[in-house]
């Protein structure tokens, strides 16, 4: 089963569903290497892990990218446009 890395609880004020709001925070750390490219397609693979969490009863997600601080620029920038552009789909 997959576990979220952070669980942030807050009250519901709306009351829409019930008393909280449940959200799951997935951590995805970038590291710099040879293979960076072979990398990063792995991790936008592992998108799909925080999509389980709703399954589990939890009314928000958030997948937060860090990248290592050797990481270009330019490989972070296509890496989010490629995130963010399979998500407009």
């Amino acid at each position: 089963m997959a576990i979220p890395d952070i669980v942030l609880v807050f009250e519901d004020i709306s009351k829409v569903v019930d008393e909280y709001l449940l959200v799951a925070i997935e951590l995805k750390h970038l590291r710099s290497s040879e293979k960076s490219d072979k990398y990063l397609r792995k991790a936008y693979r592992e998108v799909g892990q925080p999509l389980r969490y709703l399954v589990f009863g939890f009314d928000s997600i958030i997948l937060w990218h860090c990248f290592a601080e050797d990481i270009d620029d330019a490989t972070i920038s296509s890496y989010s446009d490629l995130v963010v552009g399979s998500s407009r789909n």
